[in-house]
């Protein structure tokens, strides 16, 4: 999103007095709106969006398959990403195209959620070298309107603690061979997931010499830089995730994270 030299000096006056345009300080976040059970036909899903509905709006669909372990763990599950930008206005990432900024996103997610124990692997396999459960999150971004992966993650988080495994009883196998699997297809018989664990998303822009928290469209088109930060519910960092074009020193990320951390708690 292309900003006039009127609207980016309007954007910086507001940030450096610590009064925005929609009347926040600096590092006060929109509040969200979350709505569960809005994919009847998945295993847990959930929709995301600005409670003043001028922010992204993110649906989240969670879908579970029993498959054979992989990639070298026979006693794990999975877990796995997909997103799918159905509305991307001219803001898009700095005028990315919506598969590139769907690809960015899914790495992110990867690197968030499948490389921090947010979710016991373990407990989703169900007969080692066999049979585990493969837990597929689906996202489908709606609109962006600024601090998209934020979104994401309550997203994310919504719609895994909406989710529900079915029960399954492991039967021997004949003749020594592999276990057989009796699946409930009763839709209320089902164990919840541990999601204990999830982080939250947050995301500092950097704008005009100050760090703002959930910027809009209009104000991530005047960041010179963001950071999105994962933060665990024991408030570890669990990862710290860097965009834009300008470079940023460390001691301006290290007095990110423990705001990050605040925002967190508050």
């Amino acid at each position: 999103m292309e900003r006039s030299a009127n609207e980016q000096r309007y954007c910086l006056e507001g940030v450096s007095a610590n009064l925005r345009a929609d009347g926040r300080s600096r590092l006060q976040r929109r509040a969200v709106s979350v709505e569960t059970g809005v994919a009847p036909q998945a295993n847990g899903s959930a929709r995301a969006r600005a409670s003043d509905r001028s922010g992204a709006d993110v649906l989240v669909a969670v879908k579970v398959e029993i498959e054979e372990p992989g990639g070298g763990n026979p006693d794990q599950g999975a877990l796995r990403f997909s997103v799918e930008c159905a509305a991307l206005d001219s803001s898009a990432q700095h005028g990315a195209g919506a598969d590139e900024v769907a690809a960015e996103l899914e790495a992110m997610l990867e690197s968030v959620y499948c490389a921090s124990p947010c979710l016991d692997l373990r407990a989703l396999c169900i007969e080692q070298q066999q049979y585990a459960w493969v837990v597929y999150v689906d996202v489908l971004v709606l609109a962006r309107g600024g601090s998209l992966l934020d979104m994401i993650g309550a997203g994310v988080a919504a719609a895994l603690k909406d989710t529900g495994l079915p029960q399954v009883q492991v039967m021997p196998g004949e003749a020594g061979g592999a276990v057989e699997l009796e699946i409930s297809d009763d839709p209320y018989d089902t164990v919840a997931l541990d999601t204990s664990r999830l982080p939250q998303l947050v995301t500092l822009s950097r704008i005009g010499g100050y760090s703002v928290a959930d910027a809009t469209a209009e104000e991530e088109a005047c960041a010179s830089a963001m950071v999105s930060i994962a933060v665990a519910p024991s408030g570890t960092v669990l990862g710290v995730h860097k965009r834009g074009t300008a470079g940023l020193h460390h001691s301006i990320v290290a007095e990110m994270l423990p705001a990050a951390v605040q925002l967190c708690n508050s």
